[in-house]
């Protein structure tokens, strides 16, 4: 069973996570985040668990766009420019949603759409896009996760650090 956590964190530490390898695109904040293929994987690696099907997740796992929840009640941000951007204030604590396992290990909840957000927190939240090197990178590095979870309230794909691993590496691999 998982439990939902609130982990505090600066807003200095979010921005740790932005880099962006040279070849992929901005993520376009105004385009609704949804996986399609990446949930089509998941259904089918639940019912032919075949390499051709671990292979096809793996490709979309690392092509993925993740939502990540946060609670922004005590984030303060400027006005909005011209392009709509605003710049998160130091004095910022963004709280990201966290769960962890029976066991109190911490994992990381991804998110392929709004939909499953909704699924598993009745709370108003807002969300940081990650693409998947971002969030794996996160994982790894800004806290003391275990691993991830994507989709935790309905077909769960957890990850561990193994895993995170893994997956960050064959992003480098393939630069």
């Amino acid at each position: 069973m998982l439990k939902k956590l609130k982990a505090l964190f600066a807003g200095a530490a979010i921005a740790s996570s932005t880099t962006v390898a040279d070849d992929r695109p901005p993520v376009d904040v105004n385009t609704p985040v949804t996986n399609p293929s990446l949930v089509a994987a998941i259904q089918r690696l639940k019912a032919d668990s075949g390499n051709e099907a671990k292979d096809a997740l793996l490709i979309e796992l690392n092509k993925a766009n993740f939502l990540v929840a946060i609670f922004s009640d005590e984030m303060h941000a400027s006005e909005p420019d011209g392009d709509g951007k605003v710049t998160v204030e130091k004095d910022s604590i963004i709280k990201v949603l966290n769960t962890s396992d029976g066991n109190g290990s911490m994992y990381l909840p991804l998110f392929t759409d709004w939909e499953a957000i909704g699924k598993y927190i009745d709370q108003p939240v807002n969300t940081l896009i990650f693409p998947s090197q971002d969030a794996w990178h996160w994982a790894l590095n800004m806290g003391e996760y275990h691993g991830v979870v994507i989709n935790p309230a309905e077909d769960a794909l957890p990850l561990s650090r193994a895993q995170i691993e893994y997956l960050a590496n064959q992003i480098t691999a393939n630069k």
